[in-house]
C-alpha cells in the first residue's frame, strides 16, 4: 500500500542545527530559515535518491558532524536504500547539492524487504548506530547498522508489525504502531525489546502515530501520541503508561518535547 512521507514512517521535518530537513520526492532539502548567516540560510539539497525519500532521521548529538539518514522506497527490481551522510558538509552547509557519491555509507536492504517504516539513531559519546524498521512480506524487521561501515550489527523481529513512528534516547529506543508500544535497548551487540502496557491508565488505542523522549530527574520519560487525540506519558524503564492527555479530537501526529517546567514536562503536540 502507498503512504505518504510523514504520514507513517518516521517524520518527514526535522530539525538539523539551524535548519529545517525535510523531503519532497526523491529530494532532501535543508532550509536554513533560522540561520544568522545569508550564506547558512540557503536551501542545499541531498540529490542520492532516485525513488520518492519515505523516511529521514537526524542524530541528536554527533560532535563535529551532524548525522543525517534518508530512506527511498523500494520498486519491483531494487530493495529499499538509505543513505547516511554528514548534513554540515560545505556543498550542503552553503547552498550547494551533495549525492549519493559524497553520502558516508550506502545501505541497501536484502531483497524481499519492500518499505522502510522509520528511522532513528542510537548510541552515545559520539559512538552511533543507525535503526531501520522495515517490512517484507511476512514480518516487520528492527536491525542496526554500524554508520562508518554500514554492516550489520544486529537484528531483531518486530512484533506486532505495525510502525509507524520511532524514537530514541541514547541506548533506548521506542517503537509505536498497531496497538503497541515497544520499549528497545540496544547494548552488547544485542536487541532487546519488551511490550508497552496501559492497562493501569486506560486501554491501549487503535493506533500510536508519534512518539518522542523527555529527560527528567535522571529517569527517562516518554510520549506517545494516538489516534485517540490522547499524549501518553510512559517510563521507559518500565515500559508502563502512567499518564494520559486528552486535549485533541483528532489522532497526534507529532510531538517536539520542551525544556521542562518546575519539574513538570513540557510539549508541543499536534
Amino acid at each position: 500500500s502507498r503512504r505518504d512521507a510523514g504520514e507513517a514512517g518516521g517524520s518527514n521535518l526535522l530539525a538539523v542545527d539551524s535548519r529545517i530537513m525535510y523531503s519532497s520526492g526523491g529530494i532532501v532539502i535543508f532550509d536554513g530559515c533560522a540561520a544568522a548567516d545569508s550564506a547558512s540560510s540557503a536551501q542545499s539539497f541531498f540529490l542520492g535518491h532516485d525513488q520518492e525519500v519515505c523516511c529521514l532521521a537526524a542524530c541528536p548529538s554527533t560532535g563535529r558532524a551532524s548525522l543525517v539518514a534518508s530512506a527511498q522506497r523500494a520498486t519491483k527490481i531494487q530493495p529499499p536504500i538509505i543513505y547516511v551522510y554528514d548534513a554540515a558538509q560545505p556543498r550542503l552547509a552553503r547552498g550547494g547539492s551533495a549525492y549519493a557519491r559524497d553520502a558516508k555509507i550506502c545501505i541497501t536492504l536484502p531483497r524481499g524487504f519492500n518499505e522502510v517504516l522509520a528511522l532513528g539513531f542510537v548510541g552515545k559519546n559520539a559512538e552511533w548506530s543507525l535503526v531501520s524498521v522495515a517490512s517484507d512480506d511476512q514480518e516487520t524487521i528492527v536491525s542496526v547498522h554500524d554508520t562508518k561501515t554500514g554492516l550489520l550489527r544486529c537484528s531483531a523481529v518486530q512484533r506486532p508489525p505495525k510502525v509507524h513512528a520511532l524514537a530514541s534516547n541514547d541506548t533506548l529506543f521506542l517503537t509505536v504502531g498497531g496497538r503497541h508500544v515497544t520499549f528497545w535497548e540496544f547494548a552488547e551487540e544485542e536487541l532487546r525489546s519488551k511490550a508497552g502496557t496501559c492497562v493501569r491508565v486506560c486501554n491501549m488505542p487503535d493506533h500510536m502515530f508519534s512518539a518522542t523522549y523527555l529527560s527528567m530527574g535522571g529517569s527517562s520519560l516518554a510520549l506517545t501520541g494516538g489516534s485517540d487525540g490522547g499524549v501518553y506519558l510512559w517510563r521507559s524503564e518500565r515500559a508502563e503508561c502512567i499518564l494520559v492527555v486528552r486535549e485533541h479530537t483528532v489522532p497526534v501526529r507529532g510531538l517536539i518535547p520542551l525544556e521542562p517546567d518546575g519539574g513538570a514536562p513540557r510539549y508541543v503536540s499536534a
